[in-house]
């Protein structure tokens, strides 16, 4: 056996072995938690500890959820995408929103911007919640978030397909958190298109759809006809949690239950 007799370099080595787990991480490995709460309601906890709370909304059939947050991004305006009341902190926490209201208009506008807060980068992206420019629905954000190496893209109400620019700019993410469930964004072949255009490099995450619980929107069908079965995985939890240590061979189509 070959013994190491640099002391720099076996001192190093000793360190790696008493420190375990928390060298690893200390020498770039990260750790993110992603819980769905139905709908668009994501809670994202960074490696850091910092909490994301994404389009919160309080309907009956998800059981109200109460969470705590340290940082807030709300798409837009719509009852089930903007309720506060469903974070217990809410005073405490920073809020960012995609759309603004026009002091002399009345009108809603993308509050286009880029933030850092903490170890967290949101840029705030426009779409519309429909596929006339937003005419019938008007306009949602969608949030590209970046957490040291790890970039989450959260759709909103996306209602319409990616133009070039903004596919360039979102291209390879580690996790796009889509709409799947039409009615109201786009259906299932529409997020299947968008989801082999963006090609996600760890997972897509399903959301805004028919549940067992909820039936106002379509369900997952129309989204599954052509995705390979061996690429789907369905979880009996709401939450996953990954390490970009991990070699993910292939990308996954993402269900989270809900708790």
């Amino acid at each position: 056996m070959a013994i190491c007799k640099n002391p720099q370099v076996f001192g190093f080595l000793l360190i790696l072995c008493l420190l375990g787990d928390s060298a690893i991480n200390a020498f770039g490995d990260e750790e993110i938690s992603i819980r769905w709460h139905g709908q668009s309601f994501f809670e994202i906890t960074s490696p850091k500890g910092t909490r994301i709370v994404l389009d919160p909304h309080q309907i009956e059939s998800y059981g109200r959820k109460q969470v705590e947050a340290d940082l807030v991004l709300v798409s837009h305006l719509h009852s089930d995408h903007m309720q506060l009341t469903a974070v217990t902190n809410k005073d405490k926490a920073k809020i960012i929103n995609g759309l603004k209201v026009d002091s002399e208009t009345k009108r809603q506008e993308w509050d286009l911007r880029q933030e850092v807060y903490r170890d967290i980068s949101v840029e705030v992206l426009g779409a519309y919640h429909d596929g006339q420019q937003g005419l019938r629905r008007g306009k949602t954000g969608m949030f590209l978030i970046q957490i040291g190496k790890i970039k989450i893209l959260h759709c909103g109400d996306l209602g319409h397909a990616l133009d070039v620019q903004t596919l360039r700019k979102v291209q390879g993410v580690d996790f796009l958190l889509l709409p799947i469930g039409g009615v109201y964004t786009i259906n299932g072949e529409e997020a299947r298109q968008i989801m082999n255009s963006i090609k996600p490099r760890v997972a897509t995450i399903p959301m805004h759809y028919g549940t067992k619980v909820y039936d106002g929107l379509l369900g997952p069908e129309e989204f599954l006809d052509e995705v390979p079965k061996a690429s789907v995985k369905n979880l009996t939890s709401n939450q996953f949690k990954w390490n970009t240590a991990e070699n993910i061979k292939e990308p996954m189509v993402l269900f989270l239950n809900h708790e």
